[in-house]
């Protein structure tokens, strides 16, 4: 089988990639609008009982399971050309035990990152101010 040459395959030309885009847009934003509407439904209630009792920030371990499904319709979305469906979205839920011990130790981490970078900047001292900026890179 001979190869084609590389003059034989047209450059992507910007019009029809932006056309591209607006049809699979227009096509698959329904999905994701449902997908995200579930996701930020729990981020209102978090955030809502979060100011009223620090217990409530333990809903963010909650919203690793919709955001792991917003990822998945998005890695599915880019690598196939039959475009995400809300099947997608729900596979992580299907075996949710290691996604949640996944992103609950990126949700640890985070948080001890973010502890780090108040602390040191609120210290009014050089070095743990250095140490924040490191945390926060």
């Amino acid at each position: 089988m001979p190869a084609m040459a590389t003059s034989e395959i047209p450059p992507p030309r910007v019009i029809g990639s932006f056309g591209s885009g607006v049809a699979n847009f227009v096509a698959n934003a329904w999905r994701f609008l449902v997908a995200n509407l579930i996701f930020g439904a729990i981020f209102v209630v978090m955030a809502t009982y979060g100011s009223r009792t620090p217990l409530a920030y333990l809903l963010a371990i909650v919203l690793i399971l919709p955001v792991a499904g917003l990822m998945r319709m998005a890695t599915v979305q880019v690598r196939t050309k039959e475009g995400a469906r809300m099947s997608d979205f729900v596979n992580p839920m299907r075996n949710p035990w290691r996604i949640l011990l996944l992103g609950t130790i990126q949700l640890v981490i985070g948080a001890v990152m973010w502890i780090d970078v108040v602390v040191g900047l609120g210290s009014g001292q050089w070095l743990p101010a250095i140490l924040a900026i490191g945390a926060l890179y």
